[in-house]
């Protein structure tokens, strides 16, 4: 029953969506026309249920790029970065797809305002507020927080509504990382705007200036055409309508 009504909600999300409007007929006459093709040939034991799965038939796989990249390129910066004292890396609030990722190389305590049920031997989850940080000044040494700040303060997750919500966020996070540690951050970057109760595009250049008693180690961004630059400046970026800018700052 939980794969037909996902399937069905899938479906008419798909249909919703106006690009789609002119195929949605041509995707219903191939899928029963192949039914009748698989029907007609069919000859096994297992029973055959009919379960329309539309708008797949595409030449390339789509990925989200922003969460796909920034798994990638924090999940190496951080394993080569990694100290051998098996220190648990902190995270805050970040996708849970690159969590359990990074649970098969580290252990990983995560904070988070809506906890998971993530159930992974690797994997601590602290129910916590981003805003109020339980944990002592200068006191992690590995930290990340992928995608999260720029929705702080807009209410959009049933979270406070602040104005400065983001600059709290992003002066939390300077406050509990330690002298020598790492913090991992990915926002969307380009022309600054505030989509309320949506999310903040960001001046990269704002987020630096933002951690003016932090060195930027390193930058990538993924770009409107989503293709990952893996080393640029965030000066290159400010001509960007909605890209992801990935900072590595260090104290």
């Amino acid at each position: 029953m939980r794969i037909i009504l996902s399937t069905i909600l899938k479906n008419m999300k798909e249909m919703a969506d106006p690009r789609n409007f002119p195929f949605i007929f041509r995707e219903i006459y191939i899928y029963f026309k192949e039914l009748l093709y698989f029907k007609k040939r069919y000859q096994g034991s297992y029973p055959l249920k009919v379960l329309p799965v539309f708008f797949e038939k595409t030449a390339f796989s789509p990925f989200d790029p922003h969460y796909t990249y920034q798994a990638y390129w924090v999940a190496s910066q951080l394993i080569k970065n990694k100290t051998k004292d098996n220190i648990p890396h902190i995270d805050i609030s970040s996708n849970v797809a690159f969590i359990s990722q990074l649970c098969a190389v580290t252990e990983v305590i995560q904070v988070e305002y809506r906890p998971s049920q993530l159930r992974l031997s690797s994997y601590h989850k602290i129910a916590g507020d981003i805003l109020n940080l339980p944990f002592s000044d200068k006191s992690v040494p590995s930290l990340s927080c992928l995608h999260v700040v720029e929705h702080i303060g807009l209410g959009r997750y049933g979270d406070v509504v602040d104005v400065d919500g983001c600059w709290k966020a992003l002066s939390e996070l300077e406050r509990i990382l330690a002298f020598g540690g790492k913090l991992y951050l990915s926002v969307p970057i380009g022309k600054p705007v505030v989509f309320f109760n949506g999310c903040y595009v960001f001046c990269a250049m704002d987020i630096v200036r933002a951690f003016a008693d932090m060195d930027l180690v390193n930058f990538a961004y993924v770009n409107d055409d989503a293709v990952f630059v893996e080393s640029g400046k965030p000066e290159d970026t400010n001509d960007l309508k909605y890209g992801l800018g990935l900072f590595i700052f260090s104290k």
